[in-house]
C-alpha cells in the first residue's frame, strides 16, 4: 500500500523543502481524485445520456487533468494550478450555458480558486481567483441571448466574491497560524541550538554515507577544527590509526540498528593532540527509514591521563615492593648463610682429628647445600685420593681411591688445574671420560656435578666434589656458598692435618727418648 501511495502521489523529482513537497503530494491527489470523478461521469453519461458533445465537454476536462496530474508530480508543481485555473475556466467557457444552473456554474469557478488555496501563497491565490472571476463575468455578460436577468447576475458575482473573500480570510488565517507555528519550531529551534552548543559534552550527527551534518562548539574546541572542516567528513577521519578499522565496524553496527555500549575511543586534533572520549550512538528514523546517526561523546581524556598515571605509580610501587622483598630475601639468605657458615666453621675448629673433620665437612656442607652425594679428595704429589664420601651405595669402597691430575678430560683435574669452582649440568655428556669411569667410583647415578678447590695460602690441598642425581644446575649462588665453605673447610683440614703430623712427630720422639733411656 506504502509503494502504491509513493508512486501516484511521490513527486517524480527532488524537492528539498519538505513543506513544499507536503503541497505537490496534496495536490497530485486532489487531481487525481478529480480524474477519477470525470472518469466516472464520463461512464454515467455514456451510458444512460449519450451524447456527442458532453462527452466531448468530459473528455477535454479528463486531457487536462492528465497533464496537469502530470506537472504536479515535478518541481512545477505551481504552474499545474494555474494551468488547471485557466484550462479549467476555458473549458467552462466554451462548453457550458450560464442559463443551465447558474449554482453549477459558481461552483466550477470557485473549484479552481478552492485548489489554489490549498497549495499557493495568499498572492497567487488572488491571482486565480482574479482570472477566475474574469471568466465568470465574461461568460454573463458574452452570450448570443442571456436569458439570466441583472439580478442573478449581481447575485452570481456577488456569491462569487463572499465565498473568494472567506477563502483568502481563510487562508490568510491559516498562514497566520502557519508563521506563528513556525516561530514557534524556529525558537524551539534556537533553544535546542543553545542547549546543543552550551553541552559539555560532544554532540554530533552523521548522514547515511556516515559524513558529519552537525557538531556542537565544544567538540570543535577540543579538536582544534572549526565545524566547517568537521561538517562532511566521516569521523573515521579524525580517529588514531591503529582505530579506524574498529570505529568503521563499530558505526556499521549502529546503521545496522544495533544497540551499541559506550566505547572508548582514541582521537588526534588538528594541533597533533590526542584525545580520548568516550563515544555512545543511535539510528534516526523517519517514516521507518535510517535517515542518518546521533552520537553523544564525553571528553575522557584527562581521566585516561589520571589512570595512566595512577597505572605508572602502581607499576613502580610494585616494583619497588618487589626490589625491597627481594632485598629483604637477600639479606635474610645472606645472613643465613652467614650462620651456617658460622655454625660450621665452629664445628670443624671444635675438634683437630683429621677423620672427625673429615666426616664434619660433609655434615656441615649437607646443610648448607642440600646434594644427594660428595666427596673429599686430597691432593697428593699428581693425583687425588678420595678421603672420605657420603651418599653413595658404599661409601667405604670409595676411601682410598685416586684420579690422577694428568687426566685432561676428568672434571676433577680441571679444578685443581684451574683452582677455580666448577659447575656442569650434565657431567656425563661433556666430560665423556667421567661417564666411562663411572661404574669404578660409583658415578652412574650422577648427574649435575660441582667441584671447588680446597686451597691454602694459595695452595691446592684438594677439592670437595658435590653431586645431584636429576639434571639440577647448581646456581651462582650455591657455587658462591660452596667456594666460601671450601675456604673455611680447608684451614680447618689443613689445621688437622697439621695436628695429625705433630702427634705423628711426638709420638716418634716419645720412642726415642724412651730408646735412649733403656
Amino acid at each position: 500500500m506504502h509503494l502504491l501511495e509513493s508512486w501516484l502521489f511521490e513527486p517524480l523529482f527532488d524537492i528539498p523543502e519538505i513543506e513544499q513537497r507536503r503541497q505537490a503530494k496534496f495536490l497530485s491527489e486532489i487531481l487525481l481524485f478529480l480524474l477519477f470523478l470525470v472518469i466516472i461521469y464520463l461512464f454515467v453519461i455514456q451510458l444512460f445520456l449519450p451524447g456527442r458533445e458532453q462527452a466531448m465537454n468530459a473528455g477535454s476536462t479528463i486531457a487536462l487533468l492528465v497533464v496537469v496530474y502530470g506537472i504536479s508530480r515535478t518541481r512545477w508543481y505551481e504552474t499545474a494550478v494555474y494551468m488547471f485555473a485557466i484550462g479549467f475556466g476555458f473549458i467552462i467557457v466554451y462548453t457550458l450555458e450560464p442559463s443551465q444552473n447558474a449554482a453549477l456554474l459558481l461552483i466550477y469557478f470557485l473549484l479552481s480558486v478552492a485548489i489554489a488555496s490549498m497549495v499557493l501563497s495568499i498572492q497567487r491565490t488572488s491571482i486565480v481567483a482574479f482570472i477566475e472571476g474574469i471568466a465568470l463575468v465574461y461568460l454573463m455578460f458574452h452570450v448570443d441571448s442571456p436569458l439570466l436577468y441583472w439580478k442573478e447576475i449581481t447575485l452570481v458575482v456577488a456569491l462569487y466574491i463572499a465565498v473568494v473573500s472567506i477563502l483568502l480570510l481563510s487562508l490568510r488565517h491559516r498562514n497566520q497560524l502557519e508563521q506563528a507555528r513556525q516561530a514557534q519550531i524556529l525558537q524551539q529551534e534556537m533553544r535546542l541550538q543553545t542547549y546543543f552548543d552550551s553541552a559539555t559534552d560532544w554532540l554530533f550527527a552523521l548522514d547515511t554515507a556516515g559524513n558529519v551534518t552537525t557538531v556542537n562548539k565544544i567538540a570543535c574546541q577540543d579538536l582544534g577544527y572549526p565545524a566547517d572542516e568537521i561538517i562532511g567528513h566521516s569521523p573515521i577521519r579524525f580517529a588514531m590509526p591503529e582505530q579506524q578499522a574498529e570505529i568503521e565496524s563499530i558505526m556499521a553496527e549502529i546503521f545496522a540498528g544495533k544497540e551499541v555500549p559506550f566505547v572508548e575511543v582514541g582521537v588526534q586534533g588538528k594541533n597533533g593532540r590526542s584525545l580520548w572520549i568516550e563515544i555512545k550512538g543511535r539510528t534516526l528514523i523517519e517514516e521507518g527509514n535510517v535517515v542518518g546517526t546521533f552520537h553523544v561523546a564525553r571528553n575522557i581524556t584527562a581521566r585516561k591521563t589520571a589512570e595512566a598515571a595512577q597505572k605508572k605509580l602502581i607499576q613502580q610501587n610494585q616494583k619497588e615492593l618487589t626490589e625491597r622483598k627481594r632485598a629483604e630475601m637477600e639479606a635474610r639468605k645472606r645472613q643465613a648463610i652467614a650462620e651456617t657458615l658460622q655454625a660450621a666453621t665452629a664445628v670443624l675448629n671444635s675438634t683437630l682429628s683429621l677423620e672427625d673433620v673429615l666426616k664434619q665437612i660433609l655434615i656441615q656442607l649437607r646443610q648448607a647445600i642440600p646434594y644427594d652425594s660428595a666427596t673429599i679428595q686430597q691432593k697428593e704429589a699428581d693425583v687425588l685420593v678420595i678421603k672420605a664420601a657420603s651418599g653413595f651405595a658404599d661409601d667405604q669402597l670409595l676411601i682410598g681411591l685416586s684420579f690422577r691430575l694428568d687426566a685432561t678430560n676428568l672434571p676433577n683435574a680441571e679444578v685443581i688445574h684451574t683452582k677455580s669452582p666448577l659447575a656442569v649440568a650434565k657431567v656425563g655428556e661433556t666430560y665423556p671420560e667421567f661417564a666411562k669411569t663411572a661404574t669404578a667410583y660409583q658415578a652412574k647415578s650422577i648427574c649435575s656435578w660441582l667441584g671447588v678447590p680446597l686451597i691454602v695460602e694459595n695452595e691446592v690441598i684438594g677439592m670437595i666434589t658435590i653431586d645431584r642425581h636429576e639434571e639440577r644446575p647448581f646456581t651462582p649462588d650455591e657455587i658462591t656458598l660452596a667456594a666460601t665453605f671450601a675456604n673455611h673447610a680447608a684451614m680447618a683440614l689443613h689445621n688437622a692435618a697439621l695436628y695429625h703430623k705433630l702427634e705423628i712427630y711426638s709420638e716418634i720422639l716419645e720412642k726415642a727418648v724412651a730408646t735412649r733411656t733403656q
